[in-house]
């Protein structure tokens, strides 16, 4: 770590440890509370963060700045002293999260590569959650709602060929946020389906927003043809806990499974379900869906 940097930041593991030699201050002759922090020389024992005034979350924070490869930090202390701005550890922290989500598309990216194309089968229910391009968000280091994988542009998920995947009567379940609704009504139409009904998932806890902070998630359903249902008590609500992101919850995919009979595939799933075909197709803006 360069020295300008190194109080305000320094991982705990790089910083000395106090040595706080044996004592004898209670008549019964044991050790004092804290005994004989470890030494270099492997003396003693280790410390706990909270012992040396470190936070769980602080010790997480320096463990990401420690990540950092040089270069990259010395390129940040080069662009932040010539903007005249300050060398602070949260600007650390936010390069740090880029780096980490740019290695996390790359990731993605080769696996994409690597994956079985799509079944050339015709379905009678597809599931899809685009990678939704966020245009206030994409490119802004560090951001906290910065989307970790690759995104599609509105006329790359346009050109997905959904249409060669259903069969004569199906049903799209499309996943939108509350901001790409508009869209999200535009690509239903494209891809030669009618709207019939809005599905909200009601989350546990807040997300983030820029007008309000999101709690509900939507998902479109559509129809193409004269597809069976079987309709009992399945309602335009589920209420459901967060789960990783972007993974759907388990109470979606019971309700879809319970109303509508026929193959099913999902595309851009998180994970394989029994009796799912799913698809994992490219969103490299340089490439082309797989099918």
């Amino acid at each position: 770590m360069p020295k300008e940097l190194k109080s305000p930041i320094q991982p705990y593991w790089e910083q000395p440890l106090p040595l706080q030699p044996f004592c004898n201050n209670n008549h019964e002759g044991r050790r004092s509370k804290h005994e004989l922090y470890l030494s270099h020389e492997g003396t003693g024992r280790i410390p706990k963060l909270s012992e040396l005034g470190i936070t769980r979350n602080q010790s997480s924070r320096w463990h990401k700045i420690s990540e950092i490869p040089e270069e990259s930090f010395e390129g940040y202390i080069q662009t932040t002293k010539s903007k005249e701005s300050e060398l602070t550890s949260a600007g650390a922290l936010l390069l740090a999260r880029d780096i980490q989500r740019q290695q996390m598309i790359a990731d993605l990216q080769e696996n994409i590569q690597k994956a079985p194309s799509i079944p050339n089968q015709k379905y009678n229910v597809i599931v899809i959650d685009p990678p939704w391009q966020y245009h206030l968000r994409n490119g802004q280091t560090g951001r906290r709602n910065t989307v970790p994988y690759p995104t599609m542009s509105l006329e790359e998920i346009k050109a997905l060929p959904i249409q060669g995947l259903a069969a004569e009567s199906a049903i799209l379940w499309l996943f939108s946020t509350n901001s790409h609704l508009p869209d999200a009504f535009e690509i239903v139409k494209e891809w030669g389906f009618q709207y019939k009904t809005l599905l909200t998932w009601v989350k546990n806890r807040l997300g983030t927003g820029d007008w309000l902070r999101g709690r509900t998630e939507h998902c479109l359903m559509a129809i193409k043809g004269r597809p069976v249902t079987r309709l009992t008590n399945q309602s335009t609500v589920i209420h459901a806990p967060v789960r990783e992101h972007p993974q759907k919850p388990d109470e979606f995919y019971r309700l879809v499974e319970t109303l509508c009979p026929g193959r099913k595939i999902e595309l851009f799933a998180q994970e394989n379900r029994d009796a799912w075909d799913t698809g994992l197709t490219s969103v490299n803006i340089s490439q082309t869906v797989r099918l």
